[in-house]
């Protein structure tokens, strides 16, 4: 199965762990996380991720200004912003300036993974065959 490749980028820990497990459990490969903007930036051009996850609140930059920087380069970035505030205006600004998607705290494996199954969707990774879906077999429908 091709693996979505993911940067995950969130001030609280808690948060960046459990995106991590989620990720994971998905069958993402996380292969860098950040505790404030300027540092997602950086991880974001180091791995040039499929999937970039990223906190709206976060020192040094916030994750708009991270959203913005991005996409004025890479148009094609799947972004996806963590928030806890899911006001319209707040996800209607993050939409604008180029967000994909988003997922408001407190959050669980489905908010998550219609997020890894809408990247999947846009970029083209397949999962060669569902019954080997790491979802598949969380949710214990495996055909096998």
């Amino acid at each position: 199965m091709a693996k979505v490749k993911v940067v995950i980028a969130d001030d609280n820990e808690g948060t960046r762990d459990l995106l991590n497990s989620q990720l994971s459990r998905l069958g993402c490969e996380v292969l860098g996380v950040a505790k404030d903007g300027n540092a997602a930036l950086s991880k974001y051009w180091e791995f040039k991720p499929d999937l970039f996850v990223i906190d709206i609140d976060m020192p040094k930059l916030s994750g708009t200004e991270v959203l913005k920087q991005v996409i004025a380069k890479d148009a094609d970035a799947f972004v996806v912003m963590v928030t806890g505030d899911a006001s319209s205006e707040m996800v209607k600004k993050c939409i604008t300036a180029g967000a994909s998607g988003y997922i408001v705290k407190p959050f669980n494996l489905k908010s998550v993974s219609r997020s890894v199954a809408a990247c999947r969707q846009k970029k083209g990774i397949t999962v060669e065959d569902e019954s080997d879906s790491p979802l598949m077999k969380f949710k214990g429908k495996s055909h096998h």
